[in-house]
């Protein structure tokens, strides 16, 4: 299913490199939802050039899945939420850009 989600990042964001040799990024975002928090973990295939620090503000489109895990303590189940990206929109400040 496609969507557009927005957050905060929880963590900087982690570049990483495949078996084939192919950049990808894992982020971790953080989406109040109603009273509780969501967390999502997704993964953007292809490099980003800006930077993804935690605490930023962060907006992405792609595809999402859901999947339900019991906690290796027992407790009660939870949705694992991931993403598979296609874009991301982050606000930065431009150089020279009128204040």
């Amino acid at each position: 299913m496609s969507a557009i989600i927005s957050g905060f990042l929880h963590t900087d964001a982690s570049m990483r490199t495949d078996k084939k040799g192919n950049p990808y990024v894992v982020l971790t975002i953080r989406e109040r939802h109603g009273e509780g928090t969501r967390w999502w973990r997704c993964i953007f295939f292809g490099e980003h050039d800006g930077p993804l620090r935690q605490g930023n503000p962060i907006a992405v489109s792609g595809e999402f899945d859901a999947s339900v895990y019991t906690p290796p303590d027992g407790s009660e189940p939870k949705i694992s939420w991931t993403f598979k990206v296609a874009a991301i929109l982050t606000t930065r400040e431009q150089r020279g850009a009128p204040r």
